[in-house]
């Protein structure tokens, strides 16, 4: 692995439940619980697990919307559980699922792109730009290099890098289409030169065709300005192409953390098993698939032991008693008691 540039430990983020008339706190929904985990530099990992396991909670606590119940979020070192500074929350930032609800309505691309930098004083000194619309009115037309403002300068270089031109400054968010948004969201996501890019489920709810261009535009500007990424998605078959390690989710747990090939050809845990099962592979005969019996236990009473034993068919009196701790097995880290009876037969 490349050198840590954040490093999870122990993390949990619990929400209270509260009843009754004075609000008192009854519980807790364990959303995350007790999660580590390591990004390196230039690395990017991918987080599955299906809905409800606490990825995105994960994710919104890494970058600071979410405060953390306990345990350490490292940042170069910095403690970001005991302070953001304005140079750590700039170089962290986050794509989010819908780009229909994260994009403001009543802003123009270009106002979007370059919010942030305008808040860090990262645009030096702006000239006037085309004359503004009045209430109303439609933006008025882009005229060319002679009206453009060193904001506007900033907004089309972050356009061109995510494939748009400069027909798209003065325009809104609903004159574009999902995948075209969405390159919006990478743009403002990037317009900070952030090291880690946090993307949440940023290409579920695009077409199969603009997933892909999405990915390879990640992929690219990846490579360009040295980006770190912890990708959440609840598609193995994304996550495979895009990822270098892969952590696996299950009820606010990581479960199975390793080299991406070696868990997609090999896993150990056997709910990886299952989610891998579930990936079609196009001309390929499909394996038997492996159908988890049961639901989901509740986060807010989540069962004693390995979380996963009551739908696990290979589950032993020990994990309804004991919550399994990582062991290294093949290139990756488990938490099964599975790993220990595989040594006792070695």
């Amino acid at each position: 692995m490349t050198a840590p540039l954040i490093q999870v430990k122990n993390l949990s983020t619990w929400y209270p439940i509260r009843r009754g008339i004075l609000a008192r706190t009854v519980g807790h929904v364990k959303a995350v619980n007790n999660v580590n985990l390591t990004i390196g530099a230039g690395e990017t990992v991918g987080l599955v697990g299906e809905s409800g396991c606490g990825k995105t909670t994960l994710g919104r606590t890494i970058i600071g919307l979410e405060k953390a119940t306990t345990g350490t979020i490292s940042f170069r070192g910095a403690d970001l559980t005991v302070e953001r500074t304005r140079e750590t929350r700039r170089q962290i930032q986050m794509i989010f699922q819908d780009p229909a609800t994260s994009l403001n309505p009543r802003m123009t691309i270009c106002e979007i792109v370059t919010e942030g930098m305008a808040a860090h004083g990262m645009l030096g000194a702006d000239e006037p730009s085309a004359p503004r619309a009045g209430a109303g009115e439609r933006p008025l037309p882009y005229r060319g290099a002679d009206r453009r403002s060193a904001r506007d300068e900033a907004a089309l270089k972050l356009l061109h890098d995510v494939g748009l031109d400069e027909t798209a400054l003065h325009r809104y968010p609903f004159e574009f289409s999902g995948g075209q948004r969405q390159r919006i969201s990478v743009a403002r996501a990037l317009s900070l030169r952030p090291s880690l890019i946090i993307c949440d489920e940023a290409v579920s709810a695009l077409d199969v065709s603009v997933q892909a261009q999405v990915i390879n535009l990640l992929l690219d500007l990846k490579d360009k300005y040295n980006l770190s990424y912890l990708f959440i998605s609840h598609d193995l078959s994304v996550v495979k192409f895009i990822s270098d390690r892969i952590a696996v989710m299950y009820l606010g747990h990581i479960v199975e953390e390793g080299d991406a090939a070696a868990i997609i050809e090999n896993p150990k845990h056997p709910y990886t098993q299952a989610l891998i099962s579930a990936i079609p592979v196009p001309g390929v005969e499909r394996k038997k698939r492996q159908i988890l019996k049961g639901e989901l236990p509740s986060p807010a009473k989540p069962p004693p032991g390995c979380p996963f034993h009551t739908r696990c068919p290979y589950a032993m009196p020990i994990c309804k008693e004991i919550f399994p701790d990582m062991k290294p097995a093949e290139g990756r880290n488990v938490a099964c008691h599975l790993m220990d009876v595989g040594k006792k037969k070695a």
